[in-house]
This record gives C-alpha cells, sequence and structure tokens, in this order.
C-alpha cells in the first residue's frame, strides 16, 4: 500500500515539477544576445523601448546600396520588419504607410525578415503595397531583428529626426491615423 501511495504522488508531483521548471526556463534563448542599454551623455539611453535612442544598423537594399540608420538622421523614420507572403497585417501596415507618407513626410525602411525573400519578392511587395521611394532590404541573419527583440512579423518603429524611438507596435498593422498623429507631434 505504502508503495502504490508513493507511486501515486510521484505520478502527481512530476507533471507540477516540470510545469515550473519550463515555465522558469522558456522564453530564455541562450542564441539572443541579452538586450542592454547603453547611457549617453545627454541623459539619454541607447536601447530599442519608446523613449530610447535607436541602436544603429546598416542593411543592404535591393537595389545593391548600403544604408545605416543614422545616415537618415534629420528626418523621421518608420521602419517595419516584415513578411511578404502570409502576413497580412505586413500588408496592411504597408499600404497604411504608404497613404500616411501622402500626409506626412518621413522615410520607410522595410525590412524582410525571412531567409527565403528574393529581391524579386521585395520588389513586387514594394510595387504592389509600397512606394517607390522606400529603402527595402533583408534581414537574413536575423542580426537586425534580434537588435531590436523582434517576436513576431510586422514589428515597427518610427524614430524622431534625432533617432529617438517614439512609436513601436509588435505585430499589429498600425493604422494611418497612427502613423500620422504619431508624426504630427513631432
Amino acid at each position: 500500500m505504502k508503495k502504490t501511495t508513493l507511486i501515486a504522488i510521484l505520478c502527481c508531483a512530476l507533471p507540477v515539477v516540470l510545469i515550473v521548471l519550463f515555465s522558469t526556463f522558456a522564453g530564455k534563448r541562450t542564441d539572443r544576445p541579452t538586450p542592454s542599454v547603453t547611457s549617453l551623455q545627454n541623459n539619454q539611453s541607447i536601447g530599442v523601448q519608446v523613449g530610447n535612442m535607436a541602436p544603429d544598423f546598416s542593411f543592404e537594399t535591393i537595389d545593391g546600396e548600403t544604408v545605416t540608420l543614422s545616415e537618415l538622421k534629420g528626418q523621421p523614420v518608420l521602419f517595419a520588419f516584415a513578411l511578404t507572403e502570409g502576413c497580412a497585417a505586413c500588408i496592411i501596415e504597408a499600404i497604411n504607410a504608404r497613404e500616411a507618407q501622402q500626409q506626412v513626410p518621413f522615410t520607410v525602411v522595410q525590412l524582410a525578415i525571412s531567409p527565403y525573400e528574393t529581391v524579386e519578392s521585395l520588389q513586387y511587395f514594394q510595387n504592389e503595397y509600397g512606394a517607390p521611394d522606400w529603402l527595402v532590404g533583408f534581414d537574413k541573419d536575423y542580426k537586425i531583428s534580434n537588435q531590436y527583440q523582434v517576436k513576431s512579423a510586422d514589428t515597427t518603429y518610427i524614430v524622431d529626426a534625432n533617432g529617438k524611438i517614439i512609436y513601436r507596435d509588435d505585430g499589429d498593422a498600425a493604422e494611418i491615423e497612427t502613423i500620422v498623429n504619431v508624426l504630427k507631434k513631432l
């Protein structure tokens, strides 16, 4: 009888222990660097949250040009991490950004986050849903996505003319009004 009771207790306790261990260690990926916030002299800090100065990054456009975020200072920039296929929110947000750009001037950077994207798929996406002046490129190695803690396609940031993050969404298509209102506050 004691042996049966012990087995029953172990059978009940083991799943609880496994759940506790899994919930404790789930999400702690070792392949992704832990983000840090670096202090600047003006009480600003570099980070990926609203209010931080945006970390600098470079990428290659579909035209073969290398673009660095810091080179775009002096103008607001919306940059979105997207998929050209299978992401309805990415398409909606691209269309919304194109419409908002007609009301308020800003630069758009569209970064494809799938290693399977091609120049042709990005060109099609830009022609169908974006605009010819958009800077469209690749983040095939996920370096920029990891730096910006991207957890889903259609993660979008808006930085002001000084490089400060003023808007961030994680996977929801930003509405035209939202984009315009954020930029009009500048």
